[in-house]
């Protein structure tokens, strides 16, 4: 209820996004749309397979018990860049993308990267070192003592943390400005 009240006065807009063109097919649309997701398709299958080729080894190298405990660490890990990250897109993706057919908009797109890198490197940083210092913690409480050992794993996957929010920073205006050949 609260969302119907909150969009009342834009109904014409939402009316038209929901409308499109007033054609109900649109081949360049389906193209671009279609171009898009099959490499959102392609990245996301590829780091699928890395992750079950890390679990396998593992599993081959150190048992089921070892892969449980990595697991945990990966979940976590994921929830708070996800938290992190998803956040900040719902204000940086559509901001880059109306700012891609506009020319003086280079300038300005680099700004609003900027602004964001600004933003989101102290706040991922934080969020980081506060798992890393209580991750013995978190781990008790999310899972149970027994998962403890996987305190080792945690402390890699929030290292690569700080670098998979670097990466989402600059792999977001690719997107927005449909470089999809620099993004995949």
């Amino acid at each position: 209820l609260s969302a119907v009240w909150a969009l009342a006065s834009y109904k014409n807009t939402l009316r038209e996004w929901a409308l499109g063109s007033g054609r109900w097919w649109n081949w360049e649309a389906c193209r671009h749309f279609f171009s898009i997701s099959a490499v959102m398709l392609a990245t996301g299958l590829a780091s699928m397979a890395a992750l079950m080729s890390v679990r396998a080894r593992i599993i081959h190298g150190q048992g089921l018990a070892e892969v449980g405990q990595f697991d945990a660490a990966w979940g976590i890990s994921m929830t708070q860049a996800s938290l992190v990250l998803a956040s900040l897109q719902t204000h940086y993706l559509p901001r880059l993308a109306r700012l891609r057919g506009n020319a003086l908009a280079t300038g300005e797109r680099g700004a609003q990267i900027a602004r964001v890198v600004m933003l989101a490197a102290p706040v991922a940083a934080a969020a980081i070192v506060a798992l890393a210092l209580a991750k013995p913690a978190v781990l008790t409480l999310l899972y149970s003592g027994a998962f403890r050992p996987a305190a080792r794993y945690l402390r890699w996957t929030l290292l690569g943390d700080y670098f998979k929010v670097a990466g989402w920073i600059l792999s977001i205006p690719m997107l927005a400005a449909s470089e999809i050949r620099m993004f995949l």
